[in-house]
């Protein structure tokens, strides 16, 4: 705040307010502030019901509540007068309307300064404390993708397996993840971000499964790949070799990742396997993305730092990643391999473990990893 110029900062994403304060609400619908002044306490702006969780699960000392009825940016406004000329306010935060937005610019004037990266900035590099929780992610992330595969039988629903996921990693210890995890099956499977459906699972059936558990809001996520029997003899080998690419395009992502490798160069090296393999007019997104601190609607930190074309900075040792080459092949599947990883001062550690093969459930398994 101090090299930008600022006297104060205005927060509105939960992560960064959770990361600051630990304050944490499913409540985030109704819109919080954290005003963060250079010569003053912080205090957090939010709605009159959940101020009990202020003292419960902070440090904070300050807190102003408002009514269902007042307006957030008045509230903000009255907080901030007198704390400077140049307030920082979080311009890209995905919780703030245009709507409110202008309302605090009607009142803020020129001292409104749109101001992206600070605390991110911090966020970005996990301490040891934050590595201890997302490896606990991991170990119900597993857990999670063992119950998916275990309810893939004959007669079950995506529902049911849904179910299953959700209840083992609840049981494990998990709190809820920040998006729902996604179970597509057969012909659904090559459809991207969708989940289950209540399709009845038919033998030859493709299975696509990415789940993702949390331990103190940080969380970690796995993809992983089968089918319920063989495959159809139409598909299998184009399964089978379309998993066998993306194995590959992960190992070489694993390879690159090391600090000062940029954001880019390690998606080249995922995209360079990918596109030999024949799949990259089937693979359209980025390499993986920064995860850690997660509230509702998505568990990781892409907008903070992605692997993905134009991304020039260098990856720190402490960064965490979830790693996720794929292909979507029309009428066939999605496949899918991924991993959670921790940037390493000599390269990178997977904290997710979880065999890399094709799961044939009822019939054993086709190993397609890349040792």
């Amino acid at each position: 705040m101090q090299d930008a110029g600022l006297n104060a900062l205005l927060c509105f994403s939960p992560e960064n307010i959770y990361y600051l304060t630990g304050f944490e609400t499913i409540g985030h619908y109704f819109l919080q502030c954290l005003v963060v002044s250079a010569d003053a306490d912080p205090v957090l702006v939010l709605r009159a019901f959940e101020t009990p969780n202020v003292e419960a699960l902070t440090w904070l000392k300050a807190y102003r509540g408002y009514q269902d009825h007042e307006d957030i940016a008045e509230v903000v406004g009255d907080v901030v007068r007198g704390l400077g000329s140049r307030i920082g306010f979080e311009s890209e935060s995905w919780f703030v309307s245009p709507a409110v937005a202008g309302r605090l610019q009607s009142r803020l004037g020129d001292r409104m300064v749109a101001t992206t990266g600070l605390v991110e900035g911090l966020r970005v590099v996990k301490s040891p404390a934050e590595i201890d929780l997302i490896r606990a992610a991991a170990r119900h992330t597993e857990a999670g993708m063992d119950a998916a595969f275990q309810a893939s039988q004959l007669g079950a629903t995506e529902d049911d397996v849904a179910g299953a996921v959700y209840q083992r990693m609840i049981s494990s210890g998990s709190s809820y993840p920040s998006l729902p995890p996604f179970i597509t099956t057969g012909p659904r499977s090559a459809l991207p971000h969708a989940t289950w459906s209540g399709r009845l699972l038919e033998l030859g059936d493709a299975l696509f499964y990415e789940v993702g558990g949390s331990a103190g809001r940080y969380g970690a996520a796995l993809i992983r790949v089968g089918s319920l029997g063989d495959p159809p003899r139409e598909g299998r080998e184009a399964l089978h070799r379309a998993t066998g690419v993306i194995a590959e395009a992960l190992e070489a992502l694993i390879e690159a990742i090391r600090p000062g490798a940029t954001g880019e160069d390690v998606h080249h090296a995922s995209r360079k396997q990918i596109c030999r393999g024949g799949l990259g007019d089937l693979n359209r997104n980025r390499s993986g993305y920064s995860i850690g601190i997660s509230f509702p609607p998505d568990w990781g930190e892409g907008q903070i730092f992605s692997l993905r074309e134009g991304e020039t900075r260098p990856l720190e040792p402490g960064m965490v990643f979830h790693l996720v080459p794929n292909a979507l092949i029309p009428d066939v599947a999605a496949v899918g391999l991924s991993e959670t990883i921790l940037v390493t001062e000599t390269g990178c550690e997977c904290l997710t473990s979880y065999p890399r093969a094709i799961r044939i459930c009822d019939g054993g398994t086709t190993d397609l990893s890349v040792s």
